[in-house]
């Protein structure tokens, strides 16, 4: 590793602490032989030339590196799951009102449901009196609150 470290006898360097290995000052090329344990350790494989089909299937070792500025978190603001994805990849680009996925809540779909009734029976009657009292809000009623409903739904 560093070529201006010679020793006459089996050490470490005195630098990095790696081991010293015996350097053949008979070898004239420009190349250098390993032994089978420092080929097995270091990950190499040789093989020769022939023809056959070629694969171009290459497993490399590798880590994943996220850029965090770069990462947006989304909660839902209901428990639930998501049954559908639709943007699955990162670097697509997304349109502002684009669905990003599709959630089912247990929760969700009782408050629709109770919504939906709610809507019938205020249709069915329209002028009672009791009917609307029952569900009043400070300065609203169950009519009042059906078209806020759907100003936001529409």
């Amino acid at each position: 590793m560093h070529p201006q470290i010679v020793s006459d006898k089996p050490g470490s360097c005195p630098i990095c602490g790696m081991d010293l290995v015996p350097f053949d000052k008979a070898n004239a090329g420009d190349f250098l032989t390993l032994s089978v344990p420092q080929q097995m350790l270091g990950n190499i494989h040789t093989d020769t030339v022939r023809t056959g089909s070629f694969s171009s299937f290459k497993q490399l070792n590798g880590r994943l590196a996220v850029n965090p500025s770069q990462t947006d978190m989304i909660s839902s603001r209901t428990a639930g799951r998501i049954e559908a994805l639709y943007v699955k990849e990162t670097g697509v680009p997304v349109r502002k009102g684009q669905p990003l996925y599709k959630i089912y809540s247990e929760q969700l779909a009782a408050l629709q449901q109770e919504y939906l009734v709610a809507v019938a029976q205020a249709s069915q009657f329209p002028e009672d009196k009791n009917f609307s009292n029952s569900w009043k809000l400070p300065g609203r009623n169950c009519c009042s609150m059906i078209k806020v409903k759907r100003r936001y739904t529409s």
